[in-house]
């Protein structure tokens, strides 16, 4: 019996050059370049039904320069996002517009960063995410950790 783990699939056809994607839920976050951030919401398919994307938001003004790469972390709501060789976080609680919350100064010039995210138990028993970044930018790492909605130097 043969198993497949993944199947692929013809999904989305746009007119627009893609540069980076994001999953988190049922949510497709796709960046182009011309730094346009498109939302959709992927409905599963049951036995022969296909896979269904419903654009749930399309942001013509996020970004002037292409949307290079980005993250999400579902469980603090933000989207870090790599444009115009800076990282960016937004709010994503309304993911139709996010907002912006901050923009890393030091990671200009950045090419690529990844996300580490940690869950933990707080004193208060509450489980608490710790999000720390690497940003690279030129010939050096750059580490980083956010805190009061920042990412702050490691």
């Amino acid at each position: 019996m043969k198993h497949e783990a993944y199947e692929a699939i013809h999904l989305l056809k746009l007119p627009l050059q893609i540069e980076s994607l994001t999953a988190y839920g049922d949510k497709l976050l796709v960046g182009t370049k011309q730094g346009h951030l498109l939302t959709y919401s992927i409905t599963p398919r049951y036995g022969d039904q296909k896979h269904e994307p419903h654009l749930l938001g399309y942001n013509k003004n996020y970004s002037k320069k292409p949307i290079q790469q980005m993250a999400v972390v579902p469980e603090l709501e933000i989207l870090v996002r790599l444009s115009d060789n800076v990282i960016c976080v937004h709010d994503i609680t309304n993911i139709i517009n996010p907002v912006l919350l901050t923009t890393v100064q030091r990671t200009r010039g950045a090419t690529s960063f990844i996300l580490n995210v940690k869950k933990h138990i707080s004193m208060t028993g509450a489980t608490v995410p710790t999000v720390r970044m690497c940003v690279a930018v030129k010939r050096k790492l750059q580490f980083f950790y956010w805190k009061n909605k920042d990412f702050l130097d490691l």
